[in-house]
């Protein structure tokens, strides 16, 4: 959980499926789906409208690699696709921009930045793709992205502040803020807002609703092998989520 840039709590408790050894500030996980907040700012950047029509088939192929979707696989819109999570739309519109343009928009959520804190964190890594198929994967959350809580956490905290700030842990005050050089776009902050809103609106985040005020977000699913791990990333008023919960199929 975090407020501004300051690290406010961390929580952990064990289940029938092992958590990782690194704990939740330095774990490097697959984000899955949690991750098209990232993805959709690189869409936003080539100037696709919210309302623009992005099918959603139950399956697509990029690069010779099939993705597949749950989801009813009809022509609906961009902002109902991020809404819904559909990992094959986004797949698709990864072929509208190159791998250095989503390096790029990565870059602008702080990702693989350096943090000097008392304790073990990762910022996130996500390499520059070599290949359609790994771009698309990497689009949805996948391949070779790997995220801690709390770097998802900064990511939900990005689009609420509308710039990366570098975490601190409050031991007695905090420090300086850090602050990038430049902000995110305001039109793709105002675009990112209202795509976490309606997922937690009416998209598949709709269990994050809450009182006390607005809640954005984004979930994700990931499967490996015979355990699986679900993604919560969001914020409500400053303060900014990261959740996931393992499970066994």
């Amino acid at each position: 959980v975090c407020s501004s840039d300051l690290l406010l709590a961390v929580a952990q408790r064990q289940g029938p499926v092992p958590l990782p050894t690194a704990g939740p500030l330095a774990a490097k996980l697959v984000p899955g789906t949690a991750f098209t907040i990232v993805s959709a700012a690189a869409v936003i950047n080539q100037h696709v409208q919210l309302s623009a029509p992005v099918p959603c088939a139950n399956s697509f192929n990029v690069g010779g690699q099939t993705f597949t979707s749950d989801n009813t696989g009809l022509q609906q819109s961009f902002s109902t696709d991020f809404a819904q999570g559909c990992s094959t739309a986004f797949a698709g519109l990864s072929e509208r921009f190159s791998p250095g343009q989503f390096v790029q928009a990565v870059k602008e959520f702080g990702i693989g930045s350096t943090w000097a804190l008392p304790v073990p964190a990762f910022s996130g890594s996500v390499p520059s793709a070599a290949s359609d198929a790994a771009l698309a994967a990497e689009t949805v959350g996948q391949g070779d992205v790997r995220m801690s809580l709390l770097s998802m956490a900064m990511v939900a905290g990005t689009v609420d502040w509308g710039s990366w700030h570098v975490p601190q842990v409050v031991q007695t005050s905090p420090g300086a803020v850090a602050r990038p050089a430049t902000p995110l776009p305001p039109d793709t902050v105002t675009a990112l807002r209202s795509l976490m809103r309606g997922a937690v609106s009416s998209g598949a985040a709709k269990a994050a609703r809450a009182s006390g005020g607005r809640v954005y977000g984004q979930v994700g699913l990931v499967h490996t092998g015979s355990t699986w791990t679900s993604w919560f990333v969001g914020y409500q008023g400053d303060i900014a989520i990261a959740a996931v919960e393992y499970g066994k199929t």
